[in-house]
């Protein structure tokens, strides 16, 4: 990976960043693989692009819509599903009732 792609992917995301008025988030690592994998996490944005998405005339567009969806699910879904598990654990020692506790 060149540091010009680095620098484009970056851009990118802080372009998607800015329009859903997101905090900042530190870039972590971009690779180029077999994929389209977007991860946010405390360990910053990690992202795999596939060779193809790279020759696309369209690349920035397809990247800033998906970074776009990622943020969005990040904002409005944070949690993961080891911590849905845990808060469902926690509601139900609470409640002592499961069906109470999925609700």
């Amino acid at each position: 990976m060149t540091e010009n792609l680095r620098d484009r992917v970056l851009g990118i995301f802080v372009r998607a960043r800015r329009d859903l008025l997101a905090p900042p988030i530190f870039l972590n690592k971009v690779v180029v693989g077999d994929s389209l994998r977007i991860s946010i996490s405390r360990r910053g944005l990690r992202v795999e692009l596939p060779k193809d998405l790279l020759e696309r005339e369209d690349f920035e567009e397809v990247l800033l819509s998906t970074f776009r969806h990622a943020l969005a699910h990040a904002h409005y879904c944070p949690y993961d599903v080891v911590t849905m598990r845990e808060l469902l654990k926690a509601a139900y020692l609470e409640l002592n009732n499961w069906d109470m506790a999925y609700f």
